[in-house]
């Protein structure tokens, strides 16, 4: 992404976050000391401000979260870039040259991002809840933390940094995501198993 800080991706990873910048459907996410509540994952990446990470963030969405972020990026120039837009095509370059993908939403039925990131081997770190925990696997496909707030969060993402760390253990779970097959031919297959389940047990006398 042109504009993006440029590092060694062998001793820094790089982070994304892509979404529409809301409260209640993305992530409960504002700068810690500005006028909004809830200083989640902006509050985890700063208890990591020693550490070297980056991140890019590409959404549009609720004014005070846009204000927060650009506030973020003025605070950590050489770490942080924020694009305030919709860019189907920027967001496809995001999942490809990032080595995580931050999803820490409040509450997700399923979710399509984690799914895309796997596919491009960008590791993610993910809320354990509905969809998410349903598509990611902790320690196996990417990371997990069951609670909402910004020491979990943080943890979770520690435990990232570490893996990337050992490259061969990193290039291992990317692997394991990009195998994974979420299509609708898997689908289908799980619900005739379970239809031809139901049937022969009717056929048996069962319930």
């Amino acid at each position: 992404v042109e504009g993006v800080m440029n590092a060694d991706p062998k001793q820094f990873p790089d982070a994304h976050f892509i979404s529409r910048l809301s409260y209640s459907e993305v992530i409960e996410m504002a700068y810690y000391g500005a006028q909004v509540s809830h200083p989640k994952t902006i509050k985890a990446l700063q208890n990591l401000s020693e550490k070297p990470w980056q991140l890019v963030l590409l959404g549009t969405g609720d004014p005070y979260i846009e204000a927060a972020l650009n506030q973020l990026q003025a605070e950590f120039p050489d770490k942080v870039r924020v694009l305030l837009k919709f860019d189907n095509e920027i967001s496809h370059q995001i999942y490809a040259g990032s080595d995580l993908f931050l999803m820490p939403s409040r509450y997700e039925p399923c979710g399509l991002s984690q799914m895309i990131a796997l596919r491009y081997g960008c590791i993610p770190v993910v809320h354990a809840t509905g969809g998410l925990k349903d598509t990611v696997s902790d320690d196996i496909t990417g990371f997990l933390f069951d609670e909402s707030n910004p020491e979990a969060q943080a943890f979770a993402i520690q435990r990232a940094f570490n893996l990337f760390s050992d490259l061969k253990a990193w290039r291992s779970m990317q692997k394991k995501g990009m195998q994974l097959d979420f299509s609708w031919n898997t689908s289908a297959r799980k619900y005739a198993a379970i239809y031809n389940l139901r049937v022969y047990k009717k056929s048996a006398g069962g319930q």
